[in-house]
Formats: structure tokens, sequence, C-alpha cells
């Protein structure tokens, strides 16, 4: 006698909009498949598709779980809050939204021999962290140099790798957390239908000559769409350097399964809040302020505009370069300022690192190492590429003219931005800005501001 695959108490349980998604998924099939009940190999049969269509089917159209939302908040909040695992960690939020459909989990067991990734306590669509990971290290794997190769059987992987990814001896100093779908005011999950045939089921598995009499196996599936909130922890510049191959993977490559029908492909941008929209206006106005610098006539200007700078949040790092470059168009009067009596506690704060140089600091030893920074910086498009020596090479475009080059050993790169241009070519640019010596000798690069 065949047996019903739910327990009797449950016979009665119908989907109405609420019950848990993964719970009705897993666990609520009607009836087994005749071929399951009885031991069988092979395809379903018509009616075990429709049996499983219609199961699937009950997944479309839920409802939101109750007090979802609030939890996403509240994890994103703890989540920003967290300062990693690693020493000088901090964690970034950004948000990554599907151009599609996407399919995360498909091969994993399931009696419906399909699956997607549902969260297990509030059963709606996720990304899980190992997937990201993944894919990160696997469109660094396979766009940059030996650095980011990843280990294989008996061979060590890059240095560059290990350090972001880890590997069977240490772990990596990225996390890379689970991704939760964000509800944006929505009140049905994100979850839709969809179906694969296969036509020539013995073709694939057996070997067997395709015939135009054989007949289609369609499979039901669900699908995901939506936004979903990503969080990586880790050391700042190594973060960044993660998010940009997470970008570029989902970008190009998609994820989950089915990549190459289409499906998983995503946008990646940073979700940041007021305080950090308000730092990061400031930083762009901050950038290259020491150029602005004319002598005492605007020097107050210059520094009130540094201090709310600093006042917004603007990177430490930002402030120490401009007010470097500022003490390198001249040491005498920046001195002489500095030692005026009047000059505040935040005044003289943001020239504090003069005393981390010692005793033998130089105005030549300082404008030798700052000169750059007195450079105006200047939007242009770039990528790295090999010359006609082979070596490794930066072209620029800017303005449209024709494109500036220089051996990247001679060129100093800011953040992660080598990394971008490494993975483009001149068909496919990256934005960024660069300081020109003589309007034509690339000496500096960063990511562009946009």
């Amino acid at each position: 006698m065949a047996l019903d695959s739910r327990r009797e108490a449950l016979a009665g349980v119908a989907s109405d909009g609420t019950t848990h998604a993964g719970l009705w998924f897993d666990a609520m099939l009607a009836a087994l498949p005749v071929k399951k009940r009885e031991g069988q190999d092979g395809d379903h049969d018509e009616d075990d598709a429709g049996l499983l269509r219609e199961h699937l089917e009950g997944l479309s159209g839920r409802g939101v779980p109750e007090g979802y939302a609030k939890a996403v908040e509240a994890r994103e909040q703890a989540l920003r809050d967290w300062p990693g695992s690693v020493e000088g960690s901090r964690t970034r939020v950004y948000e990554a939204k599907a151009e599609g459909r996407m399919v995360v989990g498909l091969g994993a067991a399931s009696l419906m021999e399909t699956n997607l990734a549902l969260h297990r306590t509030w059963g709606v669509p996720f990304i899980p962290g190992s997937a990201l990971k993944g894919l990160a290290s696997s469109t660094a794997h396979r766009s940059a140099d030996a650095d980011w190769q990843r280990a294989e059987t008996g061979e060590a992987g890059g240095k560059h790798a290990k350090v972001m990814f880890g590997d069977t001896t240490s772990a990596g100093v990225v996390t890379f957390h689970d991704a939760w779908w964000v509800p944006a005011g929505m009140t049905v999950l994100p979850i839709n239908l969809d179906v694969m045939t296969v036509h020539h089921a013995d073709y694939y598995m057996k070997g067997a000559v395709p015939a135009d009499w054989d007949s289609p196996n369609p499979v039901a599936f669900v699908t995901s769409r939506g936004t979903y909130l990503v969080a990586l922890s880790g050391p700042e510049a190594w973060v960044d350097l993660a998010a940009q191959w997470l970008e570029l993977g989902l970008a190009r490559d998609g994820i989950g399964a089915k990549t190459r029908a289409g499906y998983g492909r995503m946008s990646l941008a940073p979700k940041r809040t007021p305080q950090e929209n308000a730092a990061k206006a400031a930083t762009d106005l901050v950038r290259g302020i020491a150029g602005r610098y004319v002598g005492a006539s605007n020097r107050r200007e210059i520094v009130t505009a540094l201090l709310a700078a600093q006042a917004k949040g603007v990177d430490a790092g930002v402030i120490e370069a401009e007010c470097r470059a500022l003490y390198a168009r001249g040491e005498g009067p920046w001195r002489d300022w500095l030692k005026d009596p009047a000059r505040t506690e935040e005044e003289s704060a943001l020239f504090g690192w003069r005393t981390s140089v010692g005793a033998t600091e130089s105005s030549e030893v300082t404008k030798k190492t700052d000169v750059i920074d007195e450079l105006p910086w200047t939007a242009a498009q770039g990528w790295i590429a090999k010359d006609k020596k082979n070596r490794d090479t930066l072209y620029v475009r800017a303005g449209g003219k024709k494109p500036l080059e220089r051996q990247t050993k001679d060129v100093r790169f800011e953040g992660g931005v080598r990394t971008a241009l490494a993975t483009s070519a001149e068909e496919r640019t990256v934005d960024v800005e660069v300081q020109l010596r003589n309007g034509d000798k690339v000496m500096a690069v960063r990511g562009g501001t946009a």
C-alpha cells in the first residue's frame, strides 16, 4: 500500500500564503512520486511531474513573514557595528540587485530533485556567504595574475588569494556574510515558478543518439529575484578589493545555477548611511584641496574645510595626505603658523604626523616624497596591458586624446584600483583619476569618484 509523504496530522494542511516557505518546500509534499514510492530510478512520469509542479506553485504568492523586515534592519545595524574578527577590521554593507531571475542551491539534495536556498528561520530566499566567497575567489583566480591564483592539489596558491580567501592552513582575512533578501516594502516573497525541459535525456545520461521521437521531460523548479544585503568584514583595503572581485563576478558571470543561460546576474553597489553619504561628499570636496592653497590669504579657508571634513568622518588618510601636500608647498610658513600660540588643538592635530617623521626631516625630503600630491587629479579612462616588450603597462585616455602609457612599476596606485585595471581592456576601460606631470607623464592613479 502506498503511503502519503505527509504525516497523518498534516494531511489537511494547505498553502494559505502564511506557511513557512522552507517548511512547505521540504516537508509538505502531498504524496511521494510513484517511482520514489516504489524505489525505482528514472524520470518522473506525467502524473509525478504534475504533482511536483503543483507543490511548487504553492510557493508563489507567499507573504513576507511577520517581523522579517525589522529583523533585516536589526541585522544590518548589528553587522555595521561588528568590528570583525581581525584586528583593524571594519564591516562594509552593499546591496546586490538581481537583474533577472536567479537560482541558488538548485543542486542541493531534495525530494523535489531541484532546490532553492531558503533561510532556515524565516523561509525567505538568501545567498549563502560561501557562495559569495566562492564567486569572488573564482573571479580573482580567472581574472588576475599569479598572486590571485587559488591553491591546486600539490601547488600553493597566490599570496593575495591566501590572505583574502585563506587555504587549508589558514583562514582568509575577509568574512563574507550570508546575504539576506531585502523586502523594501514588498508583501510577497520574490519566488517564481520556472521550468527546464530536457528533450534528450538518454543522450545526456546514457550516451544514446538524440532522436526526433524522444519525449521531452519538463522539470519544474523555483527561482528568486530581488535585492540582497551583502556584508563584508575585514581590513578596509582587503574588503574594498573583495567587493571589486565580487562586483565583477556578479555582473560578468552571475551566481548560482544556470548562469550560462543568463540566470544569476546581479549589480553590486555600496549601501551607505546618511552619515556615510555625507562623509563621501566631504571626501570628494577635500581631495586635491592642497592644490587650491595660495598662501596666507586662504590658509584659514583651507584649514576650516579640512576640520569640517574631519568632523564628517572623512578618512584620516585622505586628510593627512592633503596636509602633507600643504606642508610641502611651504614648510617654513606652516611651521611658523603651527608655533603660533593661537593655534587650537584641532588645528595642530592636523599636522600631528610631523612628530613621527623625526627631527632630521628636511624640506627637501618632504618635497621629494610628497611632490605628487601637489598635482591636480584629472578624470580619465584606463586599463593595464602588456606592451610590445611584454611589460605591464598602464594606458590612460584623458579628454579623448591619444592614450598615455607608462610602465606600472613607475606609477603610484591608490586603493585597489590596480586590481580593477588589471582585469580591464581597451574596449572595457575603468573610470579613474590620474595625476599628470607636464601634462603627459602619469604619476599616480586612483579610482574614479563617481
